[in-house]
């Protein structure tokens, strides 16, 4: 089984939706010992959906039954529900796949709240897509959907986070100061046409510090990148007062909850 994509690609923050996505090609064998027997399906779906659980599991979820699920490019709908008394700044959802009888590591989808208006709240639920993007040479049979990770307002945390993705995030995060730092040093010293420029670039010269892991840096860069592209669109509607305000709002949903 091979997906189009196997290395991590990254959809930057909407402002709509303020979700960001992460979507991981296939990767080693997971382990089996937290599936569980609930499934969901259609008697017209071509992909058996399984929701596996813990039972201290942090969120609900709950399959979406719309259309029959093809089984070379699975696309799973799901509603998401935080049913703890938390806000919810940041999840990541991990599927797994049954082809040929076998059960394989699918890939993850990480979602991160732009601000705390967006961060899903305690009671409330969403919904969300899973899995699309891949197209597999044979079908898949099951699609095993578990939560992977889980992020409150209070930087407390919940799940295996078999995908790092609290690294991930703590990268992104660094990534998107010292992308802030950088730009207002520009903005400040050199004026506004340069700081223009900079934006133009295509990419921003800030050194990716030492001693972290893979994932850390990974997300470092990402954070960089999307204040870069946050910027580029406020060039589009903001004026040039408002430019330097805007450098400095707050990165996520986290960030937002804990300056206030």
């Amino acid at each position: 089984m091979k997906a189009k994509a196997s290395t991590l690609s990254i959809a930057m923050f909407i402002v709509v939706i303020g979700l960001l996505s992460f979507l991981l090609g296939a990767q080693a064998e997971p382990q089996r010992s937290h599936q569980s027997n609930n499934t969901s399906h259609s008697s017209d779906q071509a992909v058996d959906v399984v929701i596996s659980t813990m039972p201290d599991t942090a969120l609900q979820l709950r399959v979406i039954e719309r259309e029959a699920i093809d089984g070379y490019e699975p696309e799973v709908k799901l509603i998401i529900m935080n049913t703890t008394p938390k806000t919810v700044t940041a999840y990541s959802l991990r599927y797994d796949l049954v082809t040929n009888g076998k059960l394989s590591r699918g890939g993850m989808e990480l979602t991160l709240y732009s601000t705390a208006e967006k961060a899903l709240k305690s009671g409330e639920s969403q919904e969300t897509a899973l899995g699309g993007g891949a197209h597999y040479s044979v079908p898949v049979e099951r699609f095993v959907v578990s939560i992977d990770f889980v992020e409150f307002g209070d930087k407390s945390t919940w799940g295996a986070d078999t995908y790092a993705s609290k690294e991930c995030l703590s990268g992104m995060r660094a990534g998107g100061r010292a992308a802030v730092d950088h730009l207002l040093r520009v903005f400040d010293a050199q004026g506004y046409a340069t700081f223009v420029e900079h934006l133009d670039r295509d990419s921003v010269d800030i050194s990716v510090p030492p001693d972290h892991s893979a994932k850390w840096e990974q997300g470092f860069r990402r954070g960089v990148s999307f204040i870069k592209e946050r910027m580029k669109r406020g060039l589009q509607k903001l004026s040039f007062a408002d430019m330097k305000s805007a450098l400095t709002q707050p990165f996520d949903a986290l960030e937002d909850i804990n300056r206030r």
